[in-house]
């Protein structure tokens, strides 16, 4: 089934056109890997699917229901979006906060703990619950951002360079991650310039 329909979507900025007609599909179980040089348009994308800008023409269908019109909030409900800093994404006092605070904010806070100790634990965190998120790495960094939009098991998760910064060992743990997650029935769109990890991963680009 199709997770995400967009049809001739654009957005410019101030003279400057950033995106022309961008038309795609992405289905449950499916990874689409947005590829591009830095300052092609994809951050821009993600963000217009997400809602934090407004596109100037397009369509989006959300499992089949408009979306253009929704909030950051409405769409949120559907999917979880990674943005390329995860600096943004991370405030809380420990890893393990940020996730319950997730958690809390899609009413699945009885969901606990087990459900977020297990996810650190598939993406090589466990040690780093307690720890202040901004003294870890830049790798552990962007996989705890991960953990902390995608404990809630979104249906679409939106992934703006999530391996910037990781060594191979993280960007295995987050290959196999994506992989049991399209299995559930998880769509993923990776926005990224890493043809290598890209290749690996994505059902098509």
């Amino acid at each position: 089934d199709v997770r995400m329909a967009v049809q001739a979507l654009s957005f410019s900025y101030p003279q400057v056109l950033a995106l022309t007609d961008v038309s795609f599909e992405v289905h449950s179980g499916e990874i689409l890997g947005i590829m591009g040089r830095n300052g092609s348009g994809k951050s821009t994308l993600l963000r217009c699917l997400m809602g934090l800008l407004r596109p100037s023409a397009g369509d989006l269908r959300l499992d089949g229901v408009p979306g253009l019109d929704r909030s950051v909030a409405e769409r949120a409900r559907r999917m979880a979006y990674l943005p390329q800093w995860p600096e943004a994404m991370l405030f809380a006092e420990t890893v393990l906060e940020e996730l319950r605070l997730t958690l809390r904010n899609h009413g699945l806070a009885d969901a606990g703990d087990r459900r977020a100790r297990e996810l650190l634990a598939r993406l090589g965190l466990e040690a780093a619950a307690d720890r202040y998120p901004r003294d870890l790495s830049a790798g552990e960094r962007q996989r705890a951002a991960l953990a902390a939009v995608a404990v809630c098991r979104p249906g679409i998760l939106l992934l703006d360079e999530p391996t910037l910064g990781m060594d191979p060992p993280g960007q295995e743990h987050l290959a196999r991650l994506l992989r049991e997650w399209t299995g559930e029935g998880m769509a993923v769109l990776l926005a990224s310039h890493d043809v290598e990890f890209v290749a690996s991963v994505a059902d098509y680009d």
